[in-house]
């Protein structure tokens, strides 16, 4: 009887090796980093197209109240029921008004709308200008500044001042190209170690030192002049000017700490005026901002609404093309100026304090 053996079986194992599995992992994260890219071209894309279609129906409104009224409104979000000089121009969801003015006594009349979406932002303007802003890089900023005269900013973060120790020019880092003038600087004006305690800044050392930027379009009745500064030295013997144009502007009116925000104009007093109720701390870093609108003017310190004034009735005279910085003998150095062309909201001023001077 002979014996039959059966073929032995050998067992396959058909299980991954572990190349293979991270060959399979990298395949997949390949994978979903490509489509994360163009979902959020896709999204980014759709909030652009978004952004653009809400600005140019606002404008076909606003240009038609224009029309009809002969003025542009005062506002856009009196809603449900406007007033007669307002309108109420809902936008879409997930977009939101930054800014709004308008100046019914220029010739022509002119108006700036904002409205932005996450990190993406677009401007349009009385000339239908539909635009694209370049958001800050730090979060909560509020963006499109006309002017932006930035210390840190000037040099991309890593020092102060654009072609450090000594320049002529302040870049403007809103990127409209309305870049500071500096004349009368002498030494190394750009100082600071930047941080929050000592950020960077320009040194003004009194006498004829100053900076000023041409060609400035500001809107006389609706505009914000924001400063980071810190006065070091004070003498009752200067007017000291931190910021101003030829309509007004900041000032230390009286040499001894007091903040003014001024306007010249007609139809009121000489100039209209909020101070802060006492005496800057000398030598320390201040948040100051002087608010416009065509019905009242605003002072804010250090996140603080200290003062306002009624506008109504008054007209500013024409503010010129230009806006001055640290004029007349002041003494103290400068980190950040800004000029917007709408009134900031209380939550913009403080939004803009929390981000600091040495972002």
């Amino acid at each position: 009887m002979s014996l039959y053996m059966k073929p032995i079986k050998r067992r396959t194992d058909s299980a991954f090796t572990i190349i293979e599995l991270l060959v399979v992992i990298v395949v997949i994260g390949v994978i979903a980093a490509i489509s994360f890219v163009a979902y959020m071209g896709v999204s980014q894309r759709a909030v652009s197209a978004s952004l653009k279609s809400d600005l140019s129906t606002a404008a076909k409104r606003i240009k038609m109240f224009q029309i009809e009224n002969s003025a542009y409104p005062n506002s856009l979000t009196d809603c449900p029921n406007p007033a007669p000089s307002n309108l109420c121009v809902k936008l879409s969801s997930g977009n939101s008004y930054i800014g709004y003015a308008a100046d019914n006594t220029s010739s022509p009349q002119t108006y700036l709308l904002i409205a932005g979406n996450g990190s993406i932002y677009y401007k349009i303007t009385d000339s239908n200008q539909l635009a694209q802003l370049n958001p800050p890089t730090q979060p909560g900023v509020t963006p499109g500044a006309t002017v932006e005269l930035h210390a840190a900013k000037a040099n991309s973060g890593a020092g102060p001042g654009i072609n450090s120790p000594i320049t002529t020019t302040w870049a403007d880092t809103s990127g409209n190209n309305y870049n500071g003038i500096a004349l009368g600087l002498t030494g190394s004006p750009w100082i600071g170690t930047g941080t929050a305690v000592n950020p960077y800044a320009l040194a003004f050392t009194g006498g004829d030192d100053y900076v000023y930027t041409t060609n400035t379009p500001i809107n006389k009745s609706n505009f914000t002049l924001e400063v980071w500064d810190r006065q070091t030295i004070r003498s009752p013997a200067y007017t000291r000017w931190l910021t101003s144009f030829s309509s007004g502007g900041l000032s230390d009116w009286n040499g001894d700490g007091t903040m003014y925000a001024l306007l010249w104009g007609t139809g009121g007093p000489g100039y209209s005026l909020v101070a802060t109720p006492g005496d800057l701390a000398n030598g320390a870093l201040h948040h100051i901002v002087m608010t416009v609108s065509t019905t009242e003017l605003k002072l804010y310190v250090d996140n603080g609404l200290v003062g306002t004034s009624s506008l109504v009735g008054f007209v500013t005279n024409d503010p010129g093309a230009s806006i001055g910085l640290a004029t007349n003998g002041w003494i103290g150095n400068i980190s950040v100026a800004r000029l917007y062309g709408w009134p900031l909201s209380a939550t913009q001023v403080s939004a803009n304090y929390a981000a600091g001077a040495d972002w």
